[in-house]
């Protein structure tokens, strides 16, 4: 009876053991069907051209409020959607054939590099907004300049987002 539990005690350990070989896209930051990407040229120089004036225009607001700014807040906050088009954002809807390498982009992964810091001014100039049946799940804002991201309704930490060429491939994949 006692060499029973010490199998049973051996065979649920090994059975328990955790699998650490989890492959690229196997834990993707969101769950969608559809991805449309923003697009803005807005430069630097047009930002700063805004900071400066003493009063600003409400569009001239939520553009800052999206390329500098925290907007949106959550995947609930989708009222910046329907600004970006007013605000002068590009629409294209990326084709779903290219949702599986997306998800592979957007996915947790080790760490292949150091984590680097610029003193670059990020401008998110891309929006990625992640649909799943027609509900919004996420939002990826991205500075492709600077390597800097701001994501909600993500899944798991995006700590290592950009480590591993994410950007490059997420840049040649859109074009």
């Amino acid at each position: 009876m006692k060499a029973f539990f010490i199998a049973a005690a051996a065979l649920l350990i090994v059975s328990c053991k955790n699998d650490s070989t989890a492959k690229p896209g196997d834990q993707p930051f969101f769950l969608f069907d559809k991805v449309e990407h923003y697009h803005t040229d807005v430069t630097e120089a047009q930002i700063e051209e805004i900071y400066a004036k003493p009063e600003k225009s409400r569009k001239e607001l939520g553009m800052i409020q999206i390329v500098k700014g925290t907007v949106p807040t959550s995947a609930r906050d989708t009222g910046f959607i329907e600004n970006m088009s007013i605000l002068g954002f590009s629409k294209h809807e990326v084709p779903t054939s290219k949702n599986e390498k997306i998800s592979e982009i957007f996915s947790v992964k080790p760490s292949t590099g150091n984590p680097t810091e610029s003193d670059c001014k990020q401008i998110f100039n891309d929006v990625l907004v992640f649909t799943l049946e027609g509900k919004v799940t996420g939002v990826a804002k991205l500075s492709f300049d600077c390597k800097k991201q701001q994501m909600v309704g993500i899944r798991y930490n995006p700590m290592n987002f950009g480590q591993n060429g994410e950007y490059e491939k997420l840049a040649a994949l859109l074009k």
